[in-house]
């Protein structure tokens, strides 16, 4: 049956439960009891079992017709409560053990105590489940905790540390000392157990106690003494004593030099040995030092009272600094003087030829004392009206145009020497049609003027060189593939060109290479590249190179930069300025292109060569040369160069590029391209399709080693 005054009761009995503190609602569980009455005065427990429960959830309960009554009673079962921690902490002798408790108020209380600090429950110890725990004897400090359980949550103790307490023992031992007379000493004792210490020195042997003194300290500083004494300490704490071994303070005799180091004088590249006598409790110790007295960030020598220096050629200055326990003593400055050594020329500067144009580096090798000093002449040897050159035992000369002598005047402080003449002859070289040449020296390669990564700027050298003043046209392509189709060279490509006087363009890097050695050959030259020591006539094997034959090649990268420059340094573009506009050169101006770019409103190839179909190439040398005689170093057609695209390398002498690479440089910009495309840094790649690519906008100019 069911009972409806049943439920009143269970709800009445909730109501009750809702009325209680928030706070002790909140961390509190409820416990349900059924109870059974016939007259409303006596009560007794019913067990509640799961078949009391109907398929609704309700309670059912089985009674007889007599007059029965229910009720739900509801109590609120708390936290557990500690009314007692464990002790923060208690001492105990090595291998006893300590009892450890807690009182705790609440029902169905369970507990379990762990090793480490509270809150750490990987160390849980076995069979510790009682409101006390005792633990096993102890040889080390220890920390516990104990968490109590029950039904409505957890509570966890305090953390009690049990220190183990141990006598003391002595790590380190006062050490013997020796003073001046007159002087204090200090002792020091270090000491390892359960603190706290009590130290009490003494004087005497270890274990006379007739004369204490010092203070309750582990250091321990003497009076004043001038005769030897022995001291020693007994260190104490609750769980023993311990004394010190003994210490003496022997009273020394502190060092005194007899006789100082002399200064002495030696000839160049020889040794000296300065020597010192000196008194004083042994042992004594010795530390030499070159410089002035006092100075010690140069120490020579080794421990003993002379000393041999090394090879000298200057004068120098030594001292020893002379120690023992009761302190040290500087010596006077003994000065090494050595005798210089006048200058002798052991290679004389050797007479050379240059090209005209360029320069010459003439060297020479000198003996004697430093410093020496070189002072070159132009002249015959003996004239000092034209001194050149900066004091070096090298010097290159200044471009050249005319055959010159020189020669060198080695000075010392013991006197000066005069080399032998050097004549630098001029070779005069004749340069070749349609082509300029570019002297030898170094150059700033690439720039800092808009800020481009691969051309951060670097200082190379390249020897002179040939170029051709223009890119190579159309016509001259098909006159040197002509005779190339008859001599062996079968796979150039026919190229193309809008006029025979336009550059020739759509060419691969492969197909330049065979047409430099085709030109080479026609004109009676030696061609300069070659595969398995043949001339490279077909296919794309890697050639190897002879840089000196005087044969047609293509520009290495710093060679077309030296050549773009036009003797200018510091400047965006080929005629020396920083500014490009369609009155300077065939390129593309886009209305969103850099301020630099003058005709950039224009929004067009250039207006004047914008006609018929692609490419809008215009005649080669249409535009005016830079300062090297050069047209079209920007834009028109950019220009394949021999170098694999690559970093630049700083203070090289004739750079060649990368080793090896993927991707060829061309150079120059062109019609198609923008005005920054233009600037003599900027710097291309033939990309993904490497050296075989080739486009309507890609041509190429030819250069030759300056060999007279």
């Amino acid at each position: 049956m069911k009972f409806s005054n049943l439920i009143s009761a269970i709800t009445c009995a909730l109501a009750f439960a809702l009325l209680l503190p928030p706070s002790l609602m909140a961390q509190s569980v409820s416990k349900l009891k059924l109870e059974h009455s016939t007259d409303m005065q006596t009560w007794q427990t019913v067990p509640m079992t799961p078949e009391m429960i109907d398929a609704n959830g309700e309670l059912v309960l089985q009674s007889n017709s007599a007059q029965q009554f229910f009720r739900m009673r509801v109590s609120v079962l708390q936290l557990p409560i500690f009314t007692s921690q464990p002790a923060s902490s208690t001492a105990i002798e090595e291998e006893e053990s300590t009892t450890l408790s807690v009182n705790v108020t609440g029902e169905g209380l369970s507990y379990q105590w762990y090793s480490g600090q509270t809150g750490d429950t990987t160390q849980p110890i076995a069979g510790a489940n009682s409101a006390s725990y005792i633990t096993g004897a102890l040889t080390d400090d220890a920390v516990f905790w104990v968490r109590v359980t029950n039904a409505a949550g957890i509570k966890d103790s305090g953390t009690l540390a049990v220190t183990i307490n141990r006598p003391p023992t002595i790590t380190t031992q006062p050490i013997s000392q020796t003073i001046v007379s007159g002087s204090t000493a200090t002792m020091t004792v270090e000491v390892s157990g359960t603190a706290p210490f009590t130290y009490q020195w003494y004087r005497g042997n270890v274990g006379s106690t007739t004369a204490p003194i010092g203070t309750n300290s582990a250091s321990f500083t003497t009076p004043t003494l001038t005769a030897t004494t022995r001291y020693w300490v007994k260190v104490s704490n609750g769980s023993g004593e311990v004394s010190s071994s003994s210490c003496i303070i022997t009273i020394g005799v502190a060092p005194s030099i007899t006789t100082q180091p002399v200064s002495t004088t030696i000839n160049s590249g020889s040794t000296a040995t300065l020597s010192v006598v000196a008194g004083g409790s042994t042992p004594l110790t010795y530390q030499w030092y070159q410089g002035a007295v006092g100075t010690t960030t140069s120490p020579v020598g080794t421990n003993s009272a002379s000393f041999t220096t090394s090879t000298l050629t200057a004068t120098t200055t030594y001292w020893v600094r002379v120690s023992t326990a009761a302190g040290n003593i500087n010596s006077n400055s003994a000065t090494v003087t050595v005798n210089p050594v006048a200058p002798s020329i052991t290679t004389q500067p050797a007479s050379t030829s240059t090209n005209s144009g360029s320069t010459a580096s003439l060297t020479i090798t000198a003996t004697g004392t430093a410093p020496i000093i070189y002072q070159w002449y132009q002249g015959p040897v003996g004239t000092t009206t034209s001194p050149v050159g900066t004091n070096s035992a090298s010097f290159t000369t200044a471009t050249l145009t005319a055959t010159t002598t020189y020669w060198v005047r080695v000075s010392n402080a013991a006197g000066n020497i005069n080399s032998t003449s050097a004549m630098v002859t001029v070779v005069v070289v004749t340069t070749p049609v349609d082509m300029a040449l570019i002297p030898g020296g170094s150059f700033t390669m690439g720039d800092s003027l808009d800020g481009d990564a691969d051309a951060t700027p670097v200082t190379v050298s390249v020897s002179a060189f040939f170029v051709g003043k223009n890119e190579v046209t159309k016509a001259s392509w098909d006159d040197v593939r002509t005779w190339g189709e008859a001599n062996g060279y079968t796979d150039l490509r026919a190229g193309a060109g809008k006029a025979e006087n336009h550059p020739v363009q759509t060419v691969s890097w492969w197909d330049v290479v065979k047409w430099c050695n085709a030109r080479s050959q026609m004109d009676g030259l030696v061609p300069v590249y070659t595969t398995s020591g043949t001339v490279m006539k077909t296919g794309t094997t890697a050639p190897t190179v002879n840089w000196s034959a005087n044969g047609y090649r293509l520009p290495t990268e710093a060679e077309w930069e030296k050549a773009a420059r036009g003797g200018v340094s510091g400047k965006r573009f080929t005629w020396g300025t920083n500014t490009i506009s369609h009155s300077q050169a065939n390129y593309h101006a886009w209305s969103s292109g850099d301020l630099y770019d003058l005709s950039r409103l224009v929004n067009t190839s250039h207006p004047m060569y914008s006609t018929g179909s692609f490419p809008y190439t215009s005649p080669v040398g249409t535009f005016a040369a830079n300062g090297f005689g050069l047209h079209d170093m920007a834009g028109n057609v950019k220009e394949w160069c021999w170098d694999w695209y690559g970093p630049y390398s700083n203070g090289t002498s004739d750079p060649r590029g990368a080793a090896s690479g993927t991707t060829r440089v061309f150079r120059g910009g062109s019609w198609g391209g923008p005005a920054y495309a233009c600037r003599v840094d900027y710097r291309s790649s033939s990309g993904e399709v490497g050296p075989t690519r080739t486009s309507d906008n890609i041509g190429f100019r030819v250069v030759r080693s300056s060999v007279p």
